[in-house]
């Protein structure tokens, strides 16, 4: 530092003072805009692609910010007039909010239900009914409607839940902390138990505990460091100073934050332990120098000596610690790249701090005359001198110890398990906790699991082709149009991409719906298809997607109008989702999910669909495309197989080979149950509203007779059913239009018998390869038979190039990608993965160049790091060893502890270099930077570490284990300066001898006097 600067600081220290107390109040006033952001989402890197489609799920469908209200009624039953009525209430409220996108809940669940030849969908409480048994049939049908069961009810019904997905766009935690939460509990509060769960609710809780640490542990902190600085001076100096450094540079942190109007995350409460626990080091140092300097006559001249010697040493160990912090800023994960800068930013400000305010306030306080050095603690004596003997009898010894625990902790690294799952973090008994635990047992979890499908159709020609140019250079192939040419014969102009409600599009989000069903701990899978479906079975008897898009198209129009189908389809029908949850949000689980989705999703729909119409295909292509079809039915069974019968075997090539010879003889309407089927289908048609003409019962019954006559003689019965129309309808009667159509729609329900008649043979033929669970179950026996219908129905979807057949178009699928939690976690997880490789190697240059410079030999620098990595080594086998995670917080050891623990070999180098000055002998300088480093490496590391073990105090586990793991980084790397080092300094001798004296390289004799790292040495080793 110039002595024209050090001189301003001791002349104008009130001017200082003064300045030093406006820009607190400046950071002061900031404090209003100090906010916290535990969104996990908001980790993520903005450019990257997982959040871009988080980001677009979000807004589009409002499907990622799930929070789960659960309630139990503390009196009588969920399924009782007053609780329910309270629930519809609460799901109304709640859903006015212009930030909540949808509210699902027993109240208004879609109940689908047939009424003459329409269907009607309501709300499932349109009505709440007084009577008990009226209530009791009510709860009986809601606790067999699998979409119902652990979604909107517990399986034993007395749990209900409210599903309140929050509008992405907006802040989730604030909507969940100022409107959700608060609504929730001035109507549930004093009626039921109530618990919630999902990532919004979870980050509102790591707010609140994060707040409560901060008003907790920071004083806590501050009593210990000051407890062992006063064990330390023994002066009030020596404890007020230090404290007011950090105490000033923790308040300039958060209102330098708040001034970049910078988020607090769940890691922040380790910012201020730092700067008490670090920072507090450079006013221990200056603190010293001043008091040993200025004891002579003159005062305010020895303050001046002591800041000249003090300020470079200080200032290179701060900026060694700003480095390590510095090194964080090369993760991926904002949360991490924030912590560094403002813990950098800390440092920076405490230094600043104790070279200003210290040499002020003691040259404001101080008078010149002489003052007796002061009394200091001498409890590390003994241990020192061990360690100095111990380590110049046996270097060699400690040489090879040494060695032998840095492979054995690095032997335990690979076994670190990493953990991004915010429930984790929470002690057991806490309120996220027993909402997570409550969401898995009763509701299958809180965390949504979606897939998103996106149709070419809707796209600008534009944005099309700029798609298959990027699609074409990301994988290096042809584009899709390319393959879509080559594969399914088509133009050489743009296909035509049919919308999401298109036959063969639901035909294929069923089928990602279905493989969904295939992986563990997911719940339930829900998506337009199985509306559709249900729709479908509840008119026509079928749990299958039409095999044509008016079919569709029929079915679709009752769906309007309803809230819920916002969040699986855009208005223009372009887009759509399938929404499951997992079942818990454990990073090993996500990542599994993640990784077995993403496999699942390249296997089956890394090449276009085609729709292929069998009317129009020959015999034999009709056959190849039905043999292809029959195979992927059989994959569809297996996956549903194997989610009813709770994962139990099923052979599907055998299910295979009996489709496939079913299918060899599709159902002709001469077959008698064919007949038997289509009597009924007709009949309930003939005498039906949707019948156009009024006829007599005889005579309905001798039309009914003559069409299954027609049906079972002629290849193509319409011509005939229209004949036989005509003359069996009286003349006045007879419309011929009305009369076409009637008879097109005989074809189409002779259609539907037939492939009805096809899934029972199917299901007969495939019952005992079913498991037990499965083939008693009502839901799945429905859901497999409508599958089994779709391979006799005239329409087929299969991937291009698999059979030769001429397509008759595209099946309109341009992209399906997994989104939300699961995607969410493992991304997260990857870049924490990354981000420790990262600052862990920039952490290890920065030092490495840092020492080699300030030694001016890179032999030296390399030395330097060694008692740095064996600790590092050691901390991080330790996590392994432990089942300690490494998560948000305890990756960041490493580069704190090579910052930190770096200091500890400055100190020691210098002194063995200072003695060396004094001494022919190596071995005689070791020993004398024991007697002078040694006491106050051991009481500066016992410093730290009692600053650091107040963390395992607080409530979240990443800051216990940070605190731990740090507590034992300091001492570990104390010891290892203490021993590793020296040890290294007698067996490799780095220092070269000159004019009769040993110096380091590049050193001049003499300098190590005017640049002494010995922090509290003096106190240490004086008295």
């Amino acid at each position: 530092m110039k002595n024209r600067l050090i001189d301003f600081i001791i002349e104008r220290r009130r001017w200082v003072l003064g300045a030093l107390l406006l820009i607190t109040l400046f950071f002061g006033l900031q404090y209003g805009n100090l906010r916290f952001e535990n969104r996990l989402t908001q980790w993520i890197p903005e450019e990257d692609e997982t959040l871009k489609l988080l980001k677009v799920t979000g807004e589009k469908f409002g499907a990622n910010e799930l929070v789960l209200v659960m309630a139990r009624p503390l009196r009588g039953e969920a399924f009782s007039p007053s609780f329910l009525t309270t629930v519809r209430d609460l799901a109304r409220n709640l859903q006015e909010s212009r930030h909540v996108f949808l509210v699902t809940s027993i109240a208004n669940v879609p109940y689908i239900e047939k009424s003459g030849d329409m269907l009607e969908i309501k709300d499932f409480l349109d009505g709440i009914p007084d009577s008990p048994a009226d209530l009791e049939e009510l709860k009986e049908y809601a606790l067999h409607k699998e979409s119902y069961v652990n979604n909107v009810v517990s399986g034993d019904g007395r749990w209900l839940a409210l599903a309140v997905y929050l509008r992405g766009e907006d802040d989730p935690i604030r909507t969940f902390r100022e409107e959700v939460r608060p609504l929730v509990e001035e109507r549930l509060g004093r009626k039921a138990e109530v618990h919630y769960s999902g990532i919004p609710s979870d980050a509102y809780f790591a707010d609140t505990i994060v707040g409560s640490d901060l008003g907790k542990l920071v004083p806590l902190i501050a009593l210990l460091v000051m407890l062992v600085l006063f064990y330390t001076f023994r002066r009030a100096a020596g404890v007020v100073y230090p404290l007011l450094v950090v105490g000033l540079a923790s308040f300039w942190v958060f209102g330098f934050m708040a001034l970049f109007r910078w988020k607090m995350t769940l890691i922040t409460p380790a910012v201020p332990v730092l700067l008490i626990a670090l920072g507090s080091e450079y006013g221990i140092h200056l603190l010293d120098r001043i008091q040993a300097e200025s004891a002579g006559p003159d005062g305010r001249r020895g303050i001046r000596e002591a800041v000249r010697q003090v300020a470079l040493p200080i200032t290179l160990a701060a900026l060694t610690t700003i480095g390590g912090f510095l090194s964080f800023y090369s993760a991926k994960l904002t949360i991490i790249k924030d912590f560094s800068v403002q813990s950098a930013w800390g440092i920076l400000f405490a230094l600043i701090i104790a070279l200003t305010l210290i040499p002020a306030g003691m040259a404001s306080s101080r008078k010149d005359g002489r003052r007796g050095a002061a009394p200091s603690a001498a409890g590390f004596t003994a241990l020192v001198s061990l360690l100095s003997r111990w380590v110049l009898k046996r270097h060699r010894l400690i040489l090879i110890l040494s060695l032998l625990v840095l492979l054995f902790f690095l032997a335990w690294i690979p076994r670190i398990e990493r953990e991004v799952n915010f429930t984790e973090y929470y002690s057991p008994g806490s309120p996220p906790r027993q909402g997570a635990g409550i969401a898995q047992e009763h509701f299958g979890g809180a965390y949504p699991l979606t897939l998103y499908v996106q149709s070419g159709g809707a796209l600008p020609e534009e944005e099309y082709r700029r798609r298959l140019e990027a699609e074409a250079a990301g994988h290096q192939t042809e584009s899709v149009l390319g393959r879509l040419r080559s594969w399914a014969r088509l133009p050489a102009w743009r296909p035509r991409f049919p919308e999401v409600k298109s036959a063969g599009l639901l035909r294929l989000v069923r089928r990602a719906s279905n493989m969904l069903l295939d992986i563990d701990d997911t719940g339930l899978p829900f998506s337009a298809a199985d509306l559709v479906q249900e729709m479908n079975f509840q008119l026509n008897g079928s749990y299958a997607i039409p095999a044509s898009d008016s079919g569709v198209s029929n079915l679709w129009f009752f769906l309007e109008g309803r809230r819920e189908i916002g969040q699986l389809v855009t208005e223009d029908a372009s887009e759509c989702l399938v929404v499951t949850k997992a079942s818990s949000s454990a990073t090993r689980l996500m990542r599994s999910i993640h990784a077995r989705l993403g496999d699942d999703l390249r296997r089956e729909f890394s090449s276009p669909w085609m729709e292929y119409r069998m009317p129009e295909l020959s015999g034999r292509d009709r056959e190849e495309v039905r043999r292809a079809e029959v195979a992927l039915t059989a994959e569809e069974l297996a996956w549903l197989a194997r989610r009813y019968g709770n994962g139990a075997a099923f052979d599907a090539g055998e299910a295979r080979q009996r489709l496939l010879r079913l299918a060899g003889r599709m159902p002709e309407p001469a077959d008698g149950d064919v007949l038997e089927l289509a009597e009924r289908i007709f009949g309930e048609y003939i005498r039906s509203e949707s019948f156009p003409f009024l006829m007599r019962e005889d005579a309905r019954e001798r039309l009914l007779r003559s069409l299954l006559g027609e049906a079972a003689s002629a290849s193509d019965p319409k011509a005939g059913w229209l004949a036989l129309l005509r003359r069996h309808i009286s003349s006045g009667e007879f419309d011929e239009a009305l009369a076409a159509d009637a008879a097109e729609t005989l074809a189409l329900r002779l259609g539907e018998t037939r492939t009805a008649v096809f899934a029972a043979r199917a299901w007969a033929a495939l019952e005992d390869l079913l498991p037990d669970k499965a083939r008693r179950d009502e839901n799945a026996r429905r859901k497999i038979t409508g599958l089994l219908a779709e391979p006799a129905d005239d329409l087929a979807v299969l991937p291009a190039g698999r059979v030769a057949a001429p397509a008759a178009g595209d099946a309109g699928l341009f992209l399906i990608e997994q989104s939300g939690t699961p995607s969410a976690l493992a991304r997260l997880d990857y870049f924490l993965l990354v981000s420790q490789v990262q600052s862990l190697a920039l952490a290890l240059v920065i030092t490495f160049l840092l020492m080699s410079a300030m030694r001016k030999s890179f032999r030296l620098g390399l030395i330097s790091l060694a008692p740095v990595i064996v600790t590092v080594a050691a901390v991080y086998g330790t996590l392994g060893l432990a089942r300690i995670p490494l998560d948000y917080a305890t990756m960041m050891i490493a580069g704190v502890s090579f910052g930190v623990g770096i200091d500890y070999t400055i100190h020691f180098v210098y002194g063995v270099r200072r003695a060396l000055e004094r001494t022919r002998s190596l071995e005689e300088a070791v020993a004398a930077a024991f007697r002078e480093k040694g006491r106050a490496i051991l009481a500066n590391s016992l410093a730290v570490t009692m600053g650091f073990l107040v963390l395992l105090l607080s409530s979240m586990s990443p800051l216990r284990h940070f605190g731990g793991m740090m507590a034992v980084s300091m001492l570990l790397a104390a010891l290892a300066s203490l021993t590793t080092l020296p040890a290294l300094l007698l067996w490799i001798k780095p220092f070269r001898r000159t004019a009769g004296r040993a110096s380091a390289p590049g050193v001049v004799p003499g300098a190590a006097e005017s640049t002494d790292f010995s922090a509290a040495s003096r106190f240490a080793s004086s008295g």
